[in-house]
């Protein structure tokens, strides 16, 4: 699969939007491909970081209800 199509993918392939034949397809290339390797790991950690961030700003502004689920 051609890098440009990947780099397509790997916002899809992060949320497990894609199907499991393109999944497959882009998890081939990456285990194969140093650059786009990379440019999945700084998608996957701007991902993680958004979604901390969001949960973070979420318990600052109702604390109480998160004390609840804990």
């Amino acid at each position: 699969m051609n890098c440009n199509i990947v780099k397509d993918l790997i916002p899809l392939y992060i949320d497990d939007c894609c199907s499991e034949e393109s999944a497959e397809e882009v998890k081939r290339h990456l285990d194969g491909c140093a650059e786009c390797k990379a440019v999945f790991d700084e998608m996957l950690k701007r991902s993680y970081l958004w979604v901390l961030t969001k949960i973070r700003f979420q318990i600052l502004e109702n604390p109480i209800a998160y004390q609840k689920v804990i």
